[in-house]
């Protein structure tokens, strides 16, 4: 993932998706600089999905250009981040985890089929996941809900 983005990814259209987060925060009863923490946390996650996603993109456009095999480069890039990761306890457990999620999912597997399971260090898609970004997003709002609820005795506006 990118430090940062290499691009002014600010214009007219990112203004109007930050004001209509405002109109919407404000509604739920968000204030000051409750308010801005509020719309700042939404879409700092948003804005770092994305740009997780474009990276993934990128790397994929970059080994096309230079003539390699797009899918060996991702997924040695994938296995060099996979065995830094690997060096603490936590990290190493969700990478298991996922490629045990990646193994059931797979169609034809009764759970570890050999034949159809993909590799552990299989690299992933470059498509947006909608369910991970609906579930932080989720996660984010439950947050904010609760902060509300909290501040108003219980009485936060439900999603």
């Amino acid at each position: 993932m990118p430090a940062s983005s290499a691009h002014l990814i600010y214009g007219p259209e990112t203004a109007r998706r930050q004001d209509h987060c405002y109109r919407v925060f404000e509604a739920a009863g968000f204030t000051g600089e409750e308010l801005d923490g509020a719309v700042t946390t939404l879409l700092t996650f948003v804005t770092g999905t994305a740009l997780e996603d474009a990276a993934a993109a990128t790397l994929r456009a970059r080994i096309r250009r230079e003539g390699g095999d797009e899918e060996q480069g991702v997924k040695e890039v994938v296995e060099w981040a996979n065995g830094i990761a690997r060096e603490f306890p936590r990290l190493r457990a969700r990478i298991e985890a996922g490629t045990q999620a990646r193994i059931a999912e797979t169609p034809g597997s009764q759970g570890a089929d050999a034949q159809t399971a993909p590799e552990p260090d299989a690299a992933p898609e470059t498509a947006p996941s909608t369910a991970k970004i609906a579930f932080g997003v989720e996660i984010i709002l439950d947050g904010l809900q609760a902060r509300l609820g909290a501040r108003t005795g219980g009485d936060a506006p439900q999603r």
